[in-house]
Formats: structure tokens, C-alpha cells, sequence
């Protein structure tokens, strides 16, 4: 397992479903990371615990979506307009921080392993403007 696949399982972990804030700021996180051109969002990973978390993430937001597996390679599916961010202030407290950040590193985060330096990676799809 790479150090990246090993810090997006410990993440996984996180039990943060009680406060649907930071679950918002979280499902931002992985938004930011994925291409919102198409009226369907599709996330796909080789990760089984990334995978998991998102799917415990719109279940708490009660959004449809469909999961799909070919090999190792998971995907979800949801309608992005099942899904209202307008409200989400990621500033507002550390911890809605956190979970964005958490959220765009579990969507498409990349880091090297501390041997030298750490080295961090988020692409995102689409620049805001």
C-alpha cells in the first residue's frame, strides 16, 4: 500500500457524521476535485475506504447514487443537482477546514512519503473563477 492509499484510510476513519456542516464542507472538498460539467458527478478510485467514505457522506445527506465495480476500480455516480453547497462556508471554523481539506485530498490528494520532505498534491478539475 502507498503512504497516500495508507493516509486516505486512516482519514477514512474520521467519524465526523454527526454535524452535517462538516459533512458538507467534506463532500465540497471532493467536489472541487471532480469534473461538475455534466448534470451526473462520477467519482472513481481504486481505494476501497476512500470509496466507503463518500458513500457514507451522501448517505447522510440522503443523495441517491449508484456505485459500480470493474476490478479493483470503484465508481459512484449522483446527480449534482441532489447536492446544495450554496450555503457552505469552509472558513467558518477549523473544523470545517479540516474537512474540506480532508475532502480534496481524499477526492484527488497525492503525498509523498516524509523520508526527505512531505510533499503534497490536490488536482481539481475545473479552476473557480
Amino acid at each position: 500500500m502507498s503512504f497516500s492509499s495508507s493516509i486516505k484510510q486512516e482519514l477514512s476513519q474520521i467519524n465526523s457524521f454527526s454535524n452535517k456542516d462538516i459533512v458538507l464542507a467534506e463532500l465540497y472538498g471532493y467536489l472541487i476535485t471532480l469534473d461538475q460539467t455534466n448534470a451526473k458527478i462520477i467519482f472513481q478510485t481504486e481505494n476501497e475506504y476512500n470509496i466507503n467514505r463518500l458513500n457514507k457522506l451522501l448517505n447522510n445527506q440522503n443523495i441517491p447514487y449508484k456505485i459500480k465495480m470493474n476490478g479493483n476500480n470503484y465508481q459512484i455516480e449522483f446527480s449534482k443537482n441532489e447536492l446544495d453547497l450554496s450555503g457552505v462556508d469552509c472558513t467558518r471554523s477549523d473544523e470545517m477546514t479540516k474537512a474540506f481539506v480532508r475532502g480534496a485530498f481524499l477526492g484527488a490528494g497525492w503525498i509523498t512519503e516524509p523520508n526527505s520532505k512531505y510533499h503534497l498534491e490536490i488536482g481539481t478539475k475545473t479552476e473557480e473563477r
